[in-house]
């Protein structure tokens, strides 16, 4: 090869090109979000002045918003749907103000919240009104919780039925211990009147033994109550069957029975008076059985004044009014004197049935054992007596002659029939044919006369004449004694 010759370089085959990474690339950046403006916290001045406001001017401010709020929405609303015809939608919803929590505790005071609710924003309402539904369902739920525990324990001392032996007493012969009286008389009086007839002995002895059986009945509402209570079936319990004998009728007792419940009546409603044994409710029970008590013909005379001690009963009760003894007395006289012109008819209609005091030797004079004077027994043996007054008798008295000691059918065979009253004035009616007529012989009604504007008269009007059988006038009867001096005890 010469000196100083320049070859080229060997030719080398072709390399296939070496793969490399692509150089890398930023990524795509997302749009940027314009900050978002403040409608009502702009800055923090106008945050602490806003937090400075008092309530009500942050419910009216918070309304405000609210109802601006609605309208965005409502623009976006429509945007939505039709972007052609609302090209603008609506702009961002603005925050509302906050009320901090001593402000929610005042609004949900109800005094606070009806003073503030026409300027409060419906969100605010719809938060209390839930807050204060979700509160209340949890003091329900625990006061039944609390209850049903309760009634567990109750449950538990109810299965296992325990006695208390400290309430047994002393047995003493020849005295009686009070008997109990059922808690169901006591509800059942409120609503319906109990009769005597349940104040038995052997009758409370049944209330107490059957209280879980008893028949009862679902009474109406009181006057401020929502609902009834299950009072005694008095019906039931006064009706015999086949199983069971029954109370009985008000009427039907004989003395001796009405004795024995008048006493165990009397404790009854002494009990209930709400001043005590000393109140005015049972100071009347007290003179009303002690008046009936203390006459001296009350066995012989009982089927006379039976019906009247009922009637004053129940007249109490419908249309209280005070003791007054001599209304008592009136009325005592009166039965009789009904009574005994009822038997000297029933007598002349029926002359083979035994008399009235043939009768009251089977029905009156049967006596318990009981003492018939009332006493306070609550506390036996050391109770005192029950408030007694003087005996009294109270012999009928003629409607005809004003006189003691007869009626005025004694006058009816008399030929020698009295014209002047015992102080010496002419006696105003007559007797024709066995009846007191007026003068100019119109029969005069003796129920009327006996029993005043009381009298419940069954013959047809017109027939008799309702006039006071002492001097003729048509405002009162004679036992009134609006015309004449009542004639005294002591006379016969």
């Amino acid at each position: 090869m010469a000196e100083g010759i320049i070859t080229d370089p060997p030719v080398l085959p072709a390399q296939p090109p070496v793969n490399q990474d692509p150089p890398p690339q930023d990524p795509p950046q997302a749009p940027q979000t314009p900050p978002r403006v403040h409608k009502t916290h702009k800055d923090d001045f106008i945050s602490s002045l806003l937090r400075k406001l008092q309530l009500r001017e942050k419910l009216v401010k918070n309304k405000e918003i609210e109802d601006e709020n609605k309208i965005r929405e409502t623009r976006s609303y429509y945007h939505h749907l039709d972007p052609v015809a609302h090209p603008q939608p609506g702009s961002e919803t603005a925050s509302f103000i906050t009320i901090d929590e001593a402000d929610m505790k005042d609004l949900k005071d109800p005094s606070i919240f009806a003073r503030f609710s026409a300027i409060m924003p419906d969100f605010l309402l719809f938060r209390i009104t839930r807050e204060n539904r979700a509160e209340k369902e949890e003091k329900e739920k625990r006061k039944i919780d609390e209850l049903a525990i309760a009634c567990s324990d109750d449950l538990q001392e109810s299965k296992r039925r325990r006695m208390d032996g400290t309430r047994a007493a002393d047995r003493v012969i020849g005295t009686q211990r009070p008997i109990e009286f059922s808690e169901i008389l006591f509800t059942t009086n409120v609503h319906v009147p109990v009769p005597i007839t349940f104040f038995r002995n052997e009758n409370l002895r049944y209330l107490i033994d059957h209280a879980a059986t008893l028949p009862t009945t679902k009474s109406n509402p009181l006057p401020g109550e929502t609902k009834g209570q299950f009072i005694l079936n008095i019906a039931e319990l006064t009706k015999s069957s086949k199983d069971f004998k029954g109370f009985g009728e008000e009427l039907s007792l004989d003395f001796g029975e009405w004795s024995e419940a008048a006493v165990n009546c009397f404790r009854f409603h002494q009990m209930q008076d709400k001043f005590g044994d000393k109140g005015d409710y049972a100071q009347w029970w007290s003179s009303h059985f002690n008046f009936f008590n203390t006459q001296e013909d009350k066995i012989n005379q009982y089927e006379a004044w039976k019906g009247l001690e009922l009637k004053l009963r129940r007249e109490y009760r419908t249309e209280p009014t005070k003791f007054d003894i001599n209304y008592y007395a009136t009325r005592y006289e009166a039965a009789k004197t009904t009574y005994e012109l009822k038997s000297l008819i029933d007598k002349q209609h029926n002359p083979h049935t035994n008399s009235y005091k043939d009768r009251q030797s089977y029905r009156g004079g049967r006596q318990t054992g009981l003492s018939t004077q009332f006493r306070d027994t609550r506390n036996l043996p050391t109770s005192s007596s029950f408030p007694s007054g003087s005996r009294l008798s109270h012999p009928v008295c003629c409607i005809l002659c004003g006189e003691k000691g007869h009626p005025v059918s004694k006058h009816y065979n008399d030929e020698n029939i009295p014209t002047k009253f015992p102080d010496g004035k002419s006696v105003w009616a007559k007797i024709v044919d066995r009846k007191l007529c007026n003068p100019q012989g119109k029969e005069i009604c003796i129920n009327y006369n006996v029993n005043g504007a009381n009298a419940t008269c069954s013959h047809p009007d017109g027939a008799r004449v309702h006039v006071c059988s002492f001097c003729g006038s048509k405002t009162h009867n004679c036992f009134s004694w609006v015309c004449r001096t009542r004639p005294s005890s002591n006379s016969n």
